[in-house]
């Protein structure tokens, strides 16, 4: 690379990943219920909403979940110490 020159993308070593589209849901749980916005239901594909809410019930029931009133779900307070495992509950399985 030329001294003086901007890094591009392509300068970078990089691999590029294909998500499936459990992968990609699996993701979209993981980085939304770690912001303070949590995840808007909006964002989940239809398909997915109501398994996704059967499957949070127990930890929204447990105080570990909320459901706001714009249906955006995130974590409590008390919810924050176990997130993994909370995490790993609504993520999908075949």
């Amino acid at each position: 690379m030329e001294a003086g020159r901007a890094k591009t993308f392509a300068d970078v070593p990089h691999t590029l990943e294909k998500l499936s589209a459990d992968e990609c849901y699996d993701e979209l749980i993981c980085t939304r219920l770690r912001t303070c916005e949590g995840l808007s239901l909006q964002e989940v594909p239809a398909s997915r909403r109501s398994a996704l809410l059967r499957m949070a019930r127990p930890h929204i029931d447990g105080g570990r979940l909320e459901l706001d009133a714009d249906n955006h779900l995130r974590l409590t307070a008390s919810g924050i110490f176990v997130s993994d495992d909370v995490m790993s509950d609504l993520m999908w399985e075949e």
